[in-house]
């Protein structure tokens, strides 16, 4: 990963019977805070809007999430132009 210039975003451990080094706590807060996010638009595939990727091949599942957040975009859209017009 270092000669592509990448980091690794896997937390990182203590070590067994020591406190975490002050330098790993806030670096695993801030993997923290980017899976916390990322894992929200998943969620809310998963859940409300029901997704279950049913296709075989990377390109037909690609359609299918693509057709699945177009739908919850425009509900949300409809949904706060909703707001607007009553408030």
């Amino acid at each position: 990963m270092a000669d592509t210039g990448l980091r690794s975003q896997i937390h990182s451990k203590k070590s067994k019977g020591k406190p975490m080094s002050e330098a790993i706590s806030p670096a695993n807060g801030r993997k923290s805070k980017i899976r916390a996010f990322v894992g929200q638009v998943f969620a809310r595939q998963k859940g409300p809007m029901g997704l279950v990727v049913t296709t075989t091949g990377l390109p037909e599942a690609a359609v299918q999430i693509e057709l699945t957040n177009l739908n919850d975009n425009t509900k949300l859209v409809i949904r706060l132009l909703e707001m607007t017009v009553t408030a």
